[in-house]
């Protein structure tokens, strides 16, 4: 995609939810009408799911 950046998420066993939260907030969230450039961005995990430091598991559609 031209004009776009692609940014990987990285879900590794036990990160703590606060952490992906942060992550996509900086680059999830499309504020291109704000003048931030826009941010392709992925969650990825070398499994299917992660389970969490907070006890919850994240399904993580991409792979590493």
């Amino acid at each position: 995609m031209a004009g776009i950046e692609r940014v990987a998420i990285v879900a590794m066993p036990g990160v703590m939810p606060f952490e992906l939260g942060a992550a996509w907030e900086g680059f999830g969230v499309d504020r291109s009408d704000d003048g931030i450039p826009v941010y392709d961005t992925a969650l990825v995990s070398m499994t299917e799911t992660v389970q969490t430091g907070g006890g919850w598991t994240v399904s993580t559609p991409h792979r590493l």
